[in-house]
């Protein structure tokens, strides 16, 4: 993720439109699968889903700082899920290097790179597309009981 990405979140967290979740369940077996959760929930706009996945002590850091918990994710990506201006999301997350963290049923997925891709419409109805890539992006992941098997606690950017 990257400035322009977070600014794009903040403009659209102002233009909220109806959605609906559907609630998609995680069927993760593997760490790394969080990684296809993570995309379909934001391909469907699924705000319920995205909240399966992310832990309770989930913290987005942004070039090493820590920039928002998950109260804010949630409440940014609830804004974007629902604007009305909003088409469609198309997150790609890939090529992920898995491994062990510092507690058992804890992994870092490192070197994942990332592309969001947003269609919109300005307030005009003039189709917009928004990409942001990175790359090096590095997520904490921890097995849990619950719907979703596991869940992401952590999410670096490095901000380059």
């Amino acid at each position: 993720m990257s400035r322009s990405l977070t600014l794009f979140i903040l403009i659209w967290s102002c233009a909220v439109g109806p959605c609906t979740a559907s609630a998609m369940a995680c069927d993760a077996t593997a760490p790394a699968e969080i990684l296809d959760c993570l995309e379909a929930a934001y391909s469907d706009r699924d705000i319920a889903a995205l909240e399966q996945l992310l832990a309770d002590d989930y913290a987005f850091h942004y070039g090493g700082a820590r920039s928002w918990d998950k109260e804010a994710e949630m409440s940014s990506s609830e804004n974007m899920f629902r604007s009305e201006l909003v088409v469609s999301l198309d997150l790609e997350l890939t090529a992920p290097t898995v491994t062990p963290g510092d507690e058992p049923g804890e992994w870092w997925l490192e070197n994942v790179e990332t592309r969001l891709v947003v269609r919109a419409r300005d307030k005009d109805g003039e189709p917009q597309e928004y990409t942001v890539q990175g790359n090096g992006h590095r997520f904490g992941v921890r097995e849990v009981t619950g719907p979703a098997r596991f869940q992401v606690f952590s999410w670096f950017d490095p901000g380059r």
